[in-house]
């Protein structure tokens, strides 16, 4: 027998689009809030784009926010990290130039020091000098089109975003400040990879040596060793005495199930509070944070090697010249479609690799 429903009679029933949006589950950007809080910046999206009279006024549900899919870091840290965030906006050049004072050592004994009677000290002087680095500012822009292997716009038609279920400025805003922080995070990780300062677990002296995962855990005697190295070195510490360690999802799991790492480390309130999803533990020597965008690379037997940092303060040096913003171009289509994209000068450098370390280890087995 046939029955009249959905299937034999197809013309009568019709496709509901509900305005309820789902969950895409996003990485945390850590470092991109950590460099936007030095500069005390963001990527502002405006309520409404176009040019003059030719406004998009997009209608609909509103759309997602990127904090809605993830757990931001919200900070006091990010100041801490960067040794300078200079803003050069309305200033008279593209670089600013740091110096560092340079010391020369010499002989330290106590006769080396003692003055003779009747002898004159020397005349000849000893020149000062200093180290020097720089930030220089350079013009970004996004999101970028692998297939055009150029930065692109969003593209908008006025007439559909008037009809849409879903707010379409909104939709794109989502995509101008997911882009921004993505590549901003990844501009920072890449920065800090760049130091020569390598530490590694007992027993794993290079990146090749580990030929099974699970080989080379990270655990609480290579954070303790990563702590003596950075102490020989001198390095600054932040205010409570501790520095910054910034692990993967499986470093964090791995020193998890250390049982001296148990034994040592603790919550802190006030960071489980405001780093919620971020913050792992803290321990005598260092804080601990959770990245999921740290560098991981297969070596030559196929196992990951996880790169996690350990970071002084004073690291980086981030400049500002122009806030970031999302711009329209003025090639609208006589007001039919929206062209926009996001622009930003900022410049990042690694002002000392000896201020950090990049601590490897294996996957998990």
């Amino acid at each position: 027998m046939t029955s009249t429903n959905q299937i034999t009679w197809s013309q009568n029933f019709i496709d509901i689009l509900s305005p309820k949006l789902l969950t895409q589950p996003e990485p945390q950007y850590p470092y991109a809030k950590l460099a936007l809080s030095a500069v005390g910046s963001s990527l502002p999206v405006p309520a409404d784009i176009g040019l003059p009279g030719r406004e998009l006024n997009a209608q609909g549900a509103p759309y997602m926010q990127l904090d809605d899919m993830q757990l931001m870091l919200s900070d006091p840290i990010g100041k801490e990290l960067f040794a300078v965030g200079v803003d050069l906006l309305g200033g008279t050049g593209m670089t600013v130039r740091l110096n560092r004072p340079k010391f020369t050592d010499s002989t330290y004994t106590e006769a080396s020091r003692r003055l003779t009677p009747g002898v004159s000290v020397s005349t000849s002087g000893i020149a000062l000098s200093s180290e020097q680095t720089s930030i220089t500012l350079h013009e970004y822009a996004g999101p970028y089109s692998n297939s055009a292997g150029a930065v692109v716009p969003i593209a908008i038609d006025k007439g559909a975003a008037q009809n849409g279920v879903h707010n379409a400025w909104d939709a794109a805003g989502l995509q101008f400040t997911r882009d921004f922080h993505k590549w901003l995070d990844h501009w920072v990780v890449s920065t800090l990879d760049l130091t020569t300062n390598i530490v590694r677990p007992r027993g794993m002296t290079a990146d090749n040596d580990a030929t099974g995962a699970g080989q080379f855990p990270l655990d609480y005697e290579t954070v303790i060793r990563t702590n003596r190295i950075m102490n020989d070195a001198s390095l600054p510490r932040l205010p409570d005495g501790r520095r910054i360690m910034v692990v993967t999802p499986t470093g964090s799991a791995q020193l998890g199930l250390d049982r001296r790492f148990q034994r040592a480390s603790a919550y802190m309130p006030e960071f489980n509070t405001l780093f919620a999803g971020t913050y792992v533990k803290s321990l005598p020597e260092f804080h601990i944070f959770m990245s999921q965008t740290l560098t991981v690379a297969d070596n030559d037997s196929g196992v990951e090697i996880q790169h996690a940092h350990a970071i002084a303060p004073g690291a980086l040096g981030i400049a500002m010249g122009m806030a970031p913003e999302v711009r329209p171009n003025t090639n609208d289509d006589y007001g039919r479609t929206v062209l926009a994209i996001w622009m930003a000068w900022l410049g990042l450098e690694l002002l000392d690799q000896r201020f950090v370390y990049s601590v490897r280890y294996t996957e998990d087995g």
